[in-house]
């Protein structure tokens, strides 16, 4: 199965094969042109080896262009940079600043930068440093005189036409190159993007469903206290009280034996609904296994609250559950506790409760108790 790491690799080199395929169209259609008008300087200027280069390149592209599923994108690359290093050269040496020498040494060093490494750019931007500077030598310093006629070849068509067709070359073909990668880069940012937030998606969902209880969605215990700790925090920062009731279903036992499971899930997802309806948004409820529930409680402003939340849980569970055509009926056991009359921490507030609880139970059932200091 691919990684989304192997799709975003296996896309840039489709990217690059993309480009690749459409800088050597983009050569050797306007190299068609090109190469014809620079060869034909030779009448003037007798013939010069960047017109060997230039042939040479035009034929290689042209191998290139018809086999283009042929050649490893790797010899198709260093094939560019190679011939347009060449032809810059070449070009730099023979003509000086005159011809288009540094717009081909421009774009060879564009082509290593996006396609290969920036230490190819490097190594090739000093050999073509290295060419410009031995030419300025010869031409200012040494007086290298100008192949061919200087006059002559300024006013020559054939000049004014290679440079032309030379200069559109260049600027197509690094338009092509930045155009194209940065579409293809764009969708690829895009699609990275999509899949981090897809990633992102599946982070919070699997922490949601490790963190609340698959059958009524409410939070798990693992959750549940870590609310009561911030709980007991925020009662110690504001000198106030905190809460811990301890829920267990009576009669839950016999009915999820006598009807089914599919009945008793019914009856604790409708029991959850109901204790969630009673208490705040700032409080939580949570379910902690089987039939028994936590309740969490925050910034209590007076025992009385407690009290009075405990009879209302007590009378909301006992109402009839409906399933199918039975009303089947439930009551709760409470046990409370609170902080800091009950204990000063979270193990001291949950064994208080539990031990509420099971007063609450001895009771009678149907109840709820608070925890004595």
């Amino acid at each position: 199965m691919k990684t989304p790491r192997d799709e975003i690799q296996e896309r840039i080199l489709t990217l690059k094969e993309n480009a690749v395929s459409r800088l050597i169209k983009g050569v050797f259609l306007l190299g068609l042109i090109a190469v014809p008008l620079s060869v034909s300087r030779a009448l003037y200027t007798g013939w010069l080896p960047a017109y060997t280069v230039h042939i040479s390149a035009l034929c290689f592209f042209a191998v290139m262009y018809f086999l283009p599923n042929k050649l490893p994108i790797q010899f198709r690359v260093w094939s560019i940079l190679i011939f347009s290093a060449l032809i810059g050269g070449i070009g730099i040496l023979n003509y000086g600043a005159v011809g288009n020498g540094m717009m081909w040494a421009m774009f060879s060093l564009i082509i290593g930068l996006f396609f290969i490494s920036n230490r190819a750019a490097l190594i090739t931007g000093c050999i073509l440093l290295t060419v410009f500077a031995f030419s300025l030598y010869r031409f200012v310093f040494l007086g290298y005189g100008f192949p061919g006629s200087a006059d002559l070849y300024v006013a020559s068509f054939a000049s004014w036409a290679t440079t032309l067709f030379g200069s559109i070359m260049f600027v197509v073909l690094i338009a092509v190159t930045i155009t194209e990668h940065r579409q293809e880069m764009d969708e690829l940012l895009l699609k990275l993007s999509e899949q981090n937030q897809t990633i992102e998606e599946q982070k919070q969902h699997i922490e949601y469903q490790a963190n609340h209880d698959a059958l009524t969605g409410l939070p798990t215990l693992r959750l549940a206290n870590d609310r009561l700790e911030m709980a007991l925090k925020l009662a110690k920062r504001q000198d106030t009280k905190a809460a811990l009731l301890f829920l267990d279903l009576d009669g839950f036992k016999a009915i999820n034996d006598n009807y089914g499971h599919d009945c008793g899930d019914h009856i604790l997802k409708n029991c959850a609904e109901r204790i969630s309806a009673e208490i705040r948004e700032s409080d939580t409820a949570c379910r902690i296994g089987g039939d028994e529930f936590l309740v969490v409680l925050s910034q209590i402003e007076s025992d009385k609250d407690i009290t009075q939340l405990c009879e209302r849980l007590v009378s909301s569970i006992k109402q009839p559950i409906n399933y199918g055509s039975h009303n089947l009926f439930v009551t709760v056991s409470i046990g409370a506790s609170v902080y800091p009359s009950h204990g000063d921490g979270s193990e001291n507030l949950r064994r208080s409760a539990d031990q509420a609880m099971y007063q609450a139970k001895k009771s009678g059932k149907n109840n709820y108790h608070i925890s004595i200091a």
